[in-house]
């Protein structure tokens, strides 16, 4: 059964295609963000590993860096992937982003291990909630993005519940960070 197109009253176009096309755009720009934010990511750890001094003896800590990193730079391969095919530019040379990452993460190098999972939670904390709220309405709308969205969305929520479980001190939580690199990796 064919259903009948709704038109505007007032200039008789069809109003659906249009919603669609701004939802098209506003995620698409939402995923170039994303894709900023991992770029941002890959600067901010690469920072964190070569300038933070609370290294443990065990070097957990710096394994847990690298995981961080790892995550971050499977995320942008994927992206850089797919984001194309959505009509996407990826720019993987974004000095904006770099500049910032490398400044923030200055800024927290000479903090204690337990003071920098603390800040990370905080700092983290709200990204995880926009990137699923993202995935929920990218669901909702059948959006052929929906799969980058997920990535988005367990990128952040992996790393935001890797940095709980070390808060409370679990063993392994960087199994968390591994588990992700698991399932995303892509040999390039």
């Amino acid at each position: 059964m064919a259903t009948a197109a709704v038109y505007c009253s007032s200039c008789l176009s069809p109003l659906f295609p249009s919603f669609f096309m701004q939802i098209d755009k506003q995620q698409r720009e939402q995923l170039q963000q994303a894709y900023r934010g991992e770029l941002y990511g890959i600067a901010f750890f690469s920072t964190m590993l070569a300038g933070f001094r609370d290294w443990d003896a065990m070097g957990r800590h710096r394994h847990a860096f690298e995981l961080l990193l790892q995550v971050e730079r499977v995320t942008a391969a994927q992206l850089e992937r797919q984001l194309p095919s959505f009509g996407c530019v990826c720019q993987p040379h974004d000095e904006e982003m770099a500049a910032k990452g490398d400044a923030d993460a200055s800024r927290w190098l000479n903090l204690s291990w337990e003071s920098l999972i603390d800040t990370m939670v905080d700092w983290v904390a709200p990204y995880q909630e926009v990137y699923r709220q993202q995935r929920v309405k990218a669901e909702q709308h059948h959006s052929p993005m929906t799969e980058l969205f997920h990535l988005v969305d367990e990128h952040e929520t992996a790393i935001y519940c890797y940095l709980l479980a070390q808060q409370r001190n679990e063993a392994n939580a960087t199994q968390i960070l591994s588990d992700f690199i698991a399932r995303h990796h892509v040999a390039c």
